[in-house]
């Protein structure tokens, strides 16, 4: 029998247990220590350090519970590869972390980043591979089935050996494969989608599985985490994991894929421990005297202390906009919000919004007057709007018509298909500034003749597309198509002008930040535009998962 290097597969009774502490059931510190039965409170091997410095450069690919992200959440996301650097003896720019959110390890190859890869890596580095979120879902650029070994094509072993395992040795590297790390699970079951166990198959087992067949180490990430979000409980395994907001002043927004800071620690020290166990010759350059991750001190260290609760409350809609009632039984309702001008500018006076069918609305700013704008600081629009879960898939297409667009008023003025954070009725709002990405038409602000199709807004900040024209603007009676489709993370936005198809895909895009419950899809026009949606067809997909 072939060597079997994969580690951790199955975790005897005896396995320390991560340090963990008590917390309020609010998301606050009790500052009350409960570390779970048998936890020694251990904090590494020996008190000084005996790993020899590591020479040559460790690189991880993978997907968002490995990579780095800029949150502005409460609690922000960390991936694993981030903070493995606290417990290698190496130099922070010796770790190159090349992961990327909403990968799998089919999808990831048409990446930069796998170039980078292919172009750097060389004798005597490392490779961490941590794929399998992605790679369940039932999308034909991420999916890979777990069934079949290394020289089954189109299988998840097949993916990983050929274009990583293969890619290392050949280049005089070293693989190391990790399985994935479970997604909280408010039941405590991980034997099921949470443990990585689909209607398809065992894609952790796939892991193992392959590292046998291929003797390269396997890191069971899977079965590590298990065991000690299962021994904690669901209520401290989730202080682990990322929050995006506040709520009167506590936790709200639970992430039940995404790691904290003080997760992401906890499974780099796994890794590094478990390497420290294997005949890897990586182990030299753990460092034996690792301090493991503790709720007192790296939870309180995950939070976002620049992070301000916003001033929001979900809207009601029991009852539907008094100022547009024509927009009935339907999903959809109506609001002019945002920067809209000024207080009580939410008038038919200055905006129309108009139901002319079920799948057919009238909607924009026509005044001489130019109210509403998407500019940097805010968005100001007229819209019909419909509430979805924020983990909704789903598909949308229109077609649209510039029935109204007056002469002078052009600089911040935009229409289209908008999915966002939050949503405020007939308010406004200066800084109604939540994640967004839209399919649909843009002016500039600095130069009227200048236009974009398909634009977001991240953060707070504006990010336009390529600038697409700079003779003509938007003219009345000008027609385009409109679709968007969420999948997962992953928003696509087509806009097709004439004969030609412009087309954005935006990776990893939260709209939980504000809006912890919910998002909100709009037809919109603003600033110098009615818009005609005509044909609107929304089609309802099922619950995303994924990393």
């Amino acid at each position: 029998m072939k060597n079997k290097k994969w580690l951790a597969l199955l975790l005897s009774a005896a396995m320390v247990v991560p340090v963990a502490f008590a917390a309020c059931a609010d998301g606050n510190d009790g500052g009350e220590e409960n570390p779970p039965a048998g936890d020694t409170g251990d904090t590494g091997n020996e008190t000084v350090d005996t790993s020899t410095k590591f020479t040559g450069k460790i690189y991880l690919v993978g997907d968002s519970t490995v990579c780095g992200f800029n949150d502005n959440y409460y609690l922000p996301r960390y991936g694993y590869g981030t903070q493995l650097y606290n417990y290698i003896n190496c130099d922070a720019n010796q770790i190159v972390n090349l992961a990327l959110s909403g990968r799998s390890s089919k999808s990831f190859i048409t990446e930069s980043n796998y170039a980078t890869l292919t172009n750097s890596i060389s004798a005597g580095d490392y490779l961490i591979i941590g794929f399998g979120h992605n790679d369940e879902k039932n999308e034909a650029d991420k999916f890979t089935e777990p069934n079949g070994d290394k020289s089954t094509s189109g299988s998840f072993q097949y993916s990983l050996y050929e274009n990583y395992v293969k890619l290392a040795t050949e280049k005089g590297a070293t693989p190391i494969l990790c399985t994935p790390i479970v997604r909280l699970d408010t039941g405590d079951n991980y034997n099921g989608a949470s443990g990585h166990i689909t209607s398809d198959g065992d894609y952790a087992q796939a892991i193992r599985n392959l590292g046998e067949d291929a003797e390269t180490t396997v890191v069971d990430l899977t079965a590590l985490t298990k065991a000690d979000y299962t021994a904690l409980g669901n209520a401290k395994a989730a202080d682990y994991h990322s929050w995006t907001a506040t709520k009167d002043g506590v936790r709200d927004g639970l992430d039940k894929t995404h790691t904290n800071l003080y997760g992401a620690k906890m499974n780099a020290y796994y890794i590094a421990q478990e390497i420290l166990k294997s005949d890897c010759a990586l182990k030299a350059n753990v460092k034996t005297n690792a301090v493991k991750p503790t709720y007192e001190t790296d939870y309180n260290a995950s939070i976002n202390t620049d992070y301000e609760e916003p001033d929001y409350k979900a809207p009601d809609l029991s009852t539907r906009s008094s100022v547009w009632s024509t927009v009935k039984d339907t999903d959809w309702y109506a609001s002019a919000f945002g920067d809209i001008g000024g207080e009580n500018n939410a008038t038919t006076s200055n905006f129309t919004i108009q139901q002319i069918s079920n799948n057919s609305f009238s909607i924009g700013n026509s005044t001489s007057s130019a109210k509403g704008k998407i500019a940097s600081n805010g968005d100001g629009i007229a819209s019909v709007f419909m509430q979805l879960e924020p983990n909704r898939n789903f598909e949308i297409t229109a077609e649209v018509e510039l029935t109204t667009v007056t002469a002078g008023a052009l600089k911040q003025s935009a229409f289209g298909i908008m999915l966002r954070d939050e949503m405020y009725v007939d308010t406004y709002n200066t800084s109604a500034k939540g994640n967004s990405v839209i399919a649909g038409g843009y002016t500039g602000s600095s130069d009227s003749t200048k236009y974009c199709y398909n634009y977001q807004r991240l953060d707070g900040s504006l990010k336009s597309s390529s600038y697409l024209g700079t003779e003509t603007n938007f003219t009345q009676g000008q027609t385009f198509t409109l679709k968007m489709t969420k999948k997962n993370r992953t928003v696509t936005c087509t806009v097709t002008a004439g004969s030609t198809d412009y087309t954005m895909t935006y990776t990893d895009v939260s709209f939980e930040g504000i809006d912890t419950q919910y998002s909100y899809l709009c037809l919109f026009a603003t600033r110098g535009i009615v818009a005609t949606f005509s044909n609107v067809n929304y089609v309802a997909g099922d619950i995303s998962t994924g990393a």
